[in-house]
C-alpha cells in the first residue's frame, strides 16, 4: 500500500511538472511569473515554486524582474531573444554606474 501511494505521488508531480512545463513552452510567452504559472495550471503557488526549484536545471530565470518585481522564468532551451539580451545589457550597465 505504502508503494502505490509513493508511486502516485511520484506519478502526480510528473504531471505537474508536465503542466508547468507546458505553459513555460507556450510561444505565446516568453516568460511567466509563479503567479501566472500558478492561475493557469491551478497548481497552488507553494507547489509552483517547488516544481520551479526542483527543476533548476529545466529553467532559466530573467535577469531582470517584471514592473513589480517578481521573479520571470522560462525554459532554459529557449533560446535568448533579442529584447532579453538588451534588458540584460542594460541592467548591466546601471548596475556598473
Amino acid at each position: 500500500m505504502a508503494e502505490q501511494i509513493a508511486d502516485t505521488q511520484a506519478k502526480s508531480a510528473i504531471s505537474d511538472w508536465q503542466l508547468i512545463r507546458g505553459k513555460l513552452a507556450d510561444p505565446e510567452s516568453d516568460f511567466r511569473t509563479i503567479e501566472n504559472l500558478s492561475d493557469t495550471t491551478g497548481l497552488a503557488l507553494d507547489r509552483v515554486q517547488k516544481l520551479l526549484v526542483e527543476h533548476d536545471d529545466e529553467v532559466r530565470v530573467a535577469n531582470v524582474p517584471d514592473r513589480e518585481g517578481r521573479l520571470l522564468y522560462t525554459l532554459a532551451e529557449r533560446p535568448m531573444k533579442a529584447r532579453e539580451l538588451l534588458a540584460n545589457v542594460r541592467a548591466f550597465i546601471t548596475k556598473s554606474l
